[in-house]
């Protein structure tokens, strides 16, 4: 019976050493890592459990691991997961304050000291906020990260251009003056230009992969995203090539000096709204400045070069309104608060011709 004792509580030790702790000696190895960012502390909070479970379930090679940090609509801080095929492991994180960017920039500095890789995605889940916004924290205070903080942060941390695929997992950030930031800390960029469900079901699709084939490129991981993803989980998907964002500049420079004293019709122009915020399609507003070879010249680099792919729901009426957008937005908004993102700057010449 004392023998008996003794083993039980021998495994019931290691368990719960193997579900809360993280490796302290022996970083891992893999060749792609995968950091997700979650924090749903807002009514987004109750598909939570149900995402973390979809992808650790599905994590079945060494070729890949998951980490993930998340908070939820309670007063019981911060869950840290890291998923590889031997298991999940976790711990707590005393913190409440998940849009701090000070939190997200130590939860990623750990990512980078606890685990080995060759390739890196890093993922945002949550609600998109206005142009410069994403991930809502709702208590104890209301606040979103800031993006040009979330570029600094990640810059310093994984390095440049050192992140194959930055998927833009939240509503409407699609949007040039946002992605612009991002450029120079991913190779990609998969984003959505209007509303993404939740809570999206890609996950065992995608990991699954992992186990039957060699995934090389960023591009290649967004295009099982994409085609792992339900009907009815977004509207459409836009892969973007950062390389060709300091050329995308130039062009519109170019443009915005030869903007003079023309009118836009507002009434012409794809818009959609969100979060208080308007944003009008960039191809329809280029398409309606008269007699432009710039205009033309940015069209065809925007469809032909920095769109890589752009894919719409197979949804019937969905598809239908869609399909006159071109996967990519700029802002409407006239807010100087805003003159802090390069892009945005440059583009009031083109805000301003609009009526």
């Amino acid at each position: 019976m004392n023998n008996f004792f003794k083993v039980s509580w021998t495994i019931i030790l290691l368990l719960l050493i193997s579900h809360n702790s993280f490796p302290q000696n022996n970083k891992p190895n893999t060749d792609w890592l995968f950091v997700y960012y979650m924090p749903y502390d807002n009514n987004l909070s109750k598909f939570g459990e149900e995402i973390i479970k979809m992808i650790s379930d599905n994590v079945k090679s060494e070729n890949v691991i998951v980490s993930i940090q998340a908070e939820f609509a309670d007063k019981k801080g911060m869950f840290r997961y890291l998923i590889t095929n031997n298991g999940i492991t976790y711990s707590t994180i005393n913190n409440e304050y998940s849009a701090s960017i000070n939190t997200y920039k130590e939860y990623i500095t750990w990512v980078k000291d606890t685990v080995n890789y060759n390739k890196l995605a890093v993922i945002f889940l949550d609600h998109g906020g206005k142009l410069d916004e994403i991930c809502l924290d709702e208590k104890p205070i209301k606040h979103f990260l800031m993006i040009d903080d979330i570029k600094s942060a990640l810059e310093s941390v994984f390095g440049k251009k050192a992140i194959d695929l930055l998927f833009l997992q939240v509503c409407t950030k699609g949007v040039i003056e946002a992605l612009y930031e991002f450029k120079d800390t991913a190779k990609y960029t998969l984003c959505s230009q209007i509303e993404l469900g939740a809570p999206n079901y890609y996950y065992p699709g995608l990991f699954t992969a992992f186990s039957n084939s060699a995934i090389s490129t960023g591009y290649e991981a967004a295009d099982l995203i994409v085609k792992n993803e339900r009907n009815n989980m977004y509207n459409s998907l836009t892969l973007v090539d950062n390389t060709k964002f300091d050329n995308l500049f130039s062009l519109f420079s170019d443009l915005v000096n030869q903007i003079k004293n023309i009118n836009i019709s507002s009434n012409s122009l794809l818009t959609e709204k969100y979060y208080g915020e308007l944003y009008w399609d960039v191809i329809s507003i280029l398409e309606n400045i008269p007699n432009s070879e710039s205009g033309r010249k940015l069209i065809e680099y925007i469809k032909n070069e920095l769109i890589l792919f752009h894919k719409i729901t197979p949804r019937t009426f969905i598809r239908e309104a869609m399909s006159k957008h071109s996967g990519l937005s700029i802002s409407a908004e006239k807010n100087d608060k805003y003159n802090r993102l390069k892009f945005y700057e440059l583009l009031k010449p083109v805000r301003d011709s609009v009526r």
